[in-house]
């Protein structure tokens, strides 16, 4: 009695010190998980918000050129600029000697004339918000150029062109005045939850940047509006969705969007 006893309780040892060991491992695993998808998330917002301070500068930039084309007169700090003068905003691009011929070379830029150094006093007395780093910018040719660039799953980036599919492109030019265009996403969260979320980098308006947008959804069988002060949200029915921004008398088309069980 007393063998078999103790071998019985061998087994149950050596039995916990299995479970135990798979455990501390199933553990291991989903800490690697999350870190991982962690690190993604976080990478993710930091490239959005690369992008979305390109998109401000480009549409500044795009402003710049139709003041200088027209020959209009804009003060920056202490100095007036009219017409063609325009062109000279921002410091000398000596002042970064060291840095511009990587600047240039990482954004693949031959033609290195007419470019100003936009530092943070040049930003700042344009009157610029949301900015936080500086950049190599040519009003003629309605190029920006981030003096930092930032690297986004293994490449580096320093300009709207160079941007990856899924992130928002906006023109040069300031020729189309139209609707804020957008783009949607859509992801399941849990059951009968759906997030509609719309990324401020996907919002191209021309005409200036806004600097806070809201959101107007409903399905196709509601009369009156639903409204969202976020640009990420949460439905919970299923159904065809009619979604579109607002800020003010500003307001984009209405993008359809179909939510399926």
């Amino acid at each position: 009695m007393i063998e078999i006893e103790n071998i019985k309780c061998n087994d149950e040892k050596g039995v916990t010190l299995i479970s135990l060991a798979i455990a501390i491992m199933l553990l291991i695993i989903l800490a690697s998980v999350a870190t991982y998808s962690g690190i993604n998330t976080v990478n993710e917002v930091k490239f959005d918000a690369f992008a979305t301070q390109l998109k401000i500068m480009q549409v500044e930039v795009n402003s710049l050129y139709e003041d200088c084309k027209n020959g209009k007169t804009i003060t920056v700090g202490d100095t007036e600029y009219t017409g063609e003068e325009i062109l000279g905003i921002g410091e000398d691009i000596t002042q970064i000697r060291e840095t511009a011929g990587e600047i240039f070379a990482g954004a693949n830029i031959s033609d290195k004339s007419g470019y100003r150094y936009f530092n943070k006093e040049t930003i700042e007395g344009l009157q610029i918000e949301g900015i936080d780093r500086e950049f190599l910018v040519n009003i003629k040719t309605r190029t920006v150029i981030s003096c930092r660039g930032m690297e986004y799953e293994g490449q580096m980036y320093y300009t709207m062109d160079q941007l990856p599919n899924g992130f928002y492109k906006v023109n040069k030019t300031t020729e189309n005045e139209g609707n804020p265009t957008f783009e949607v996403k859509l992801k399941k969260i849990e059951e009968s939850k759906w997030r509609i979320e719309i990324p401020e980098s996907s919002i191209e308006y021309d005409r200036g940047y806004i600097k806070k947008w809201k959101v107007k959804y409903k399905t196709n069988e509601e009369e009156g509006w639903h409204i969202s002060d976020n640009l990420s949200f949460v439905v919970d029915k299923a159904g065809k969705y009619s979604v579109c921004l607002f800020n003010e008398n500003i307001q984009s088309n209405v993008e359809e969007l179909e939510i399926t069980d």
